[in-house]
């Protein structure tokens, strides 16, 4: 009896070419890709300690955490930057922050002006809900708006960050990233791309009051009282929120105002 072997090969290859490598050592862009699943499912050290501590910080700020939405316990505070000091509480929606962290980022943000505010003095106001506040998480609202409203590069983009779980670990794996020829620098380069890609998109969604309105419409059928700001998210925050009608939320004042200027 004669035996004989035969090899196919691997679908797509091509001799003298690498799948994951170029023949100056960068990385192909399935490279990158395969590279950014391994960096950030397998953070360790300080860097999965300071997600750890955002997660406890989210807890002690009142949120609960759900597959499909967060809860906001009853009578936790909230932050919010307005340029009017006496604002009222009625049906427009309202931006806040529930957590030391994005509090504190938010008030740089304002202080040099990212935030829009025309004049030199903005006040940090006060809020709590009397009834537990139904929200929809980040990642699902990045999900649906690049569902309704994205192209085909923009879903791959944020089906990329998903599956790579970098959103989970909001981006804060620097290792590696020193040495610009490295490996990792350009994986952290390329996945920093791909972020701010996706959150210009969804910031340009957010902007648009038509799809916005809609957008606010679609969760607000379904019980939700407020949204996590997708696109902030993906930059970088812990919890953004933006309670979708602070009346129907009973939205209240519960301390005092700060006033800052810059």
């Amino acid at each position: 009896m004669t035996y004989e072997l035969y090899h196919y090969g691997i679908l797509g290859q091509k001799w003298g070419i690498r799948r994951y490598q170029n023949p100056d050592g960068t990385l192909t862009e399935a490279g990158l890709k395969r590279r950014a699943k391994q960096l950030y499912r397998h953070v360790e050290g300080p860097d999965k300690q300071f997600i750890k501590d955002g997660r406890v910080r989210q807890r002690q700020a009142g949120v609960r955490s759900g597959v499909f939405s967060d809860k906001l316990k009853s009578g936790s505070s909230m932050t919010r930057y307005s340029s009017n000091p006496n604002e009222t509480i009625d049906t427009r929606r309202k931006y806040v922050s529930v957590n030391k962290s994005d509090i504190g980022t938010y008030r740089d943000d304002a202080k040099y002006g990212g935030l829009g505010f025309k004049d030199k003095t903005y006040y940090g106001l006060k809020y709590a809900s009397d009834k537990d506040l139904k929200i929809a998480r980040g990642v699902n609202v990045a999900k649906y708006a690049v569902k309704q409203y994205g192209d085909k590069k923009v879903k791959e983009d944020l089906g990329f960050l998903l599956k790579s779980r970098v959103m989970d670990q909001v981006d804060k794996t620097h290792k590696g990233t020193q040495d610009k020829t490295s490996p990792d620098y350009q994986t952290y380069s390329y996945v920093q791309k791909k972020q701010n890609e996706v959150a210009k998109f969804l910031n340009d969604v957010f902007k648009d009051e038509t799809k916005f309105s809609d957008l606010s419409k679609h969760y607000e059928k379904r019980g939700y009282d407020a949204v996590v700001d997708a696109e902030d998210y993906i930059r970088g925050y812990y919890y953004p929120l933006i309670v979708l009608n602070p009346k129907r939320s009973k939205l209240r004042k519960s301390g005092k105002t700060a006033k800052y200027s810059y």
